[in-house]
């Protein structure tokens, strides 16, 4: 049909991906990944006429959110392929967000989340996105990782007006862990500038 009817290629994949809003907002994940799958694939048949790299790479955020959702463990894979083609499609914010998320609640390894990570970094992202990803990272008991990247951020921000935000998480995180001389170390170091 697509074929003799090449001008409705971006209008039948907006149906579909409504059709998979709508099953997503139900909690449908089946239905919502078959209808976001097809969206993707109608969109991806005729460049002349599809939605463009931005819809599309929505489209896959979105398919990747409901496998996680659904059943992480189970669909981690789909789910990595997906956000991976989204990224691919068209580099956001969120998708590398989304990323690192599945990576940590479905028990990657350590290099995996580390390479996510870095990735983000080296996207220009905001201080604000950075920080999100280092409190998943404490949520999902990643500590070595969260302060890790902690210290990377104040390095990579370490310009910005807003590196005060940075400096409070570290100490805020390293007294809710009981480390408290850190915690005391890290402030005098703020304050004296080194």
């Amino acid at each position: 049909m697509l074929q003799r009817l090449p001008k409705e290629t971006g209008y039948l994949s907006l149906m579909c991906y409504n059709f998979g809003v709508d099953s997503y907002n139900q909690r449908k994940y089946e239905e919502s990944s078959f209808w976001l799958s097809q969206s993707y694939d109608i969109g991806k048949m005729n460049v002349n006429y599809s939605p463009g790299t931005k819809v599309q790479a929505k489209v896959l955020r979105l398919l990747a959110t409901v496998y996680v959702e659904w059943d992480c463990q189970r669909f981690k894979e789909k789910a990595l392929s997906a956000i991976s083609l989204a990224n691919k499609e068209c580099i956001y914010p969120a998708g590398l967000y989304l990323k690192i998320r599945i990576l940590l609640t479905s028990g990657a390894p350590e290099e995996q989340v580390r390479a996510a990570l870095t990735e983000l970094l080296e996207c220009e992202v905001t201080l604000d996105m950075c920080l999100s990803s280092v409190r998943l990272l404490m949520g999902e008991d990643r500590e070595l990782l969260a302060f890790d990247f902690l210290k990377k951020l104040c390095q990579h921000f370490q310009s910005s007006p807003d590196l005060g935000s940075a400096l409070v998480l570290h100490i805020e995180l390293l007294l809710q862990r009981g480390k408290e001389l850190l915690g005391k170390q890290k402030i005098e170091d703020v304050i004296t500038g080194t």
